[in-house]
């Protein structure tokens, strides 16, 4: 009886904690590749993938969000969460790799 109560506990443990962490990673897949495919289309409307790529792993999060903000004031089609996705998955990223060809 005893052995039974252990393996229920051991059971809910590893489904309390081990679940959530395998949805929660599947999930940040889904969101860079979101945010990948919202700068493969809305960046490279006006200029090549490679001008983005080439700031990859040059500039940190403030520099990005400059960069974003002079894009918008130039016509690119951000709201303000998309926009907040980029400079954080374009700042994250130690190569250019995840993203550019």
């Amino acid at each position: 009886m005893k052995k039974q109560i252990v393996a229920v506990l051991a059971a809910v443990f590893f489904a309390a904690v081990c679940v959530p962490t395998i949805f929660s990673a599947d999930e940040k897949t889904v969101q860079k590749e979101d945010v990948a495919s919202v700068i493969k289309t809305k960046c490279v409307g006006c200029h090549d993938i490679k001008r983005t790529c080439s700031e990859i792993g040059e500039a940190d999060a403030k520099e990005w969000k400059k960069i974003v903000d002079r894009m918008k004031e130039r016509g690119a089609k951000l709201d303000e969460s998309e926009a907040a996705k980029v400079i954080e998955y374009l700042s994250g990223l130690k190569d250019s790799k995840p993203l550019c060809p």
